[in-house]
């Protein structure tokens, strides 16, 4: 029986090989159809397509080319599963570019809520 740990980095392995492939529809796979993207200082990105078109244009508007995340903490309540972490985006020539934290909401395998922001200060 897969635990919820391995489900959850199961889930950030796809998420990060879809970075480095550059795959928005990769990354998107992990997503439910209604899911959720809540970009901090942008408005919610909605759904599956959005989503892979959002992060289309994160790897080609802003020139992410690979995501580093790491889980600090797991809850499990039901079929709910929340994670938070911390994540580091990196440019082509592996610098990194930012760091930050989030936290994603599961159920049944599929992201339904994805909320994350920088470390660093608006500016």
């Amino acid at each position: 029986m897969v635990t919820t740990a391995e489900r959850v980095a199961q889930a950030n392995r796809v998420l990060m090989e879809g970075f480095e492939r550059q795959d928005p529809a990769m990354v998107a796979s992990v997503y439910d159809e209604n899911a959720q993207v809540l970009p901090a200082n942008s408005s919610p990105v909605v759904g599956k397509k959005a989503i892979q078109d959002f992060w289309g244009e994160v790897f080609e508007g802003l020139g992410v080319k690979r995501v580093n995340l790491k889980t600090v903490n797991i809850e499990e309540e039901g079929d709910l599963i929340v994670e938070r972490g911390d994540y580091e985006l990196f440019d082509a020539g592996g610098n990194r570019m930012q760091t930050g934290n989030y936290i994603v909401v599961s159920k049944h395998g599929r992201l339904i809520y994805d909320i994350f922001h920088s470390d660093q200060a608006a500016s």
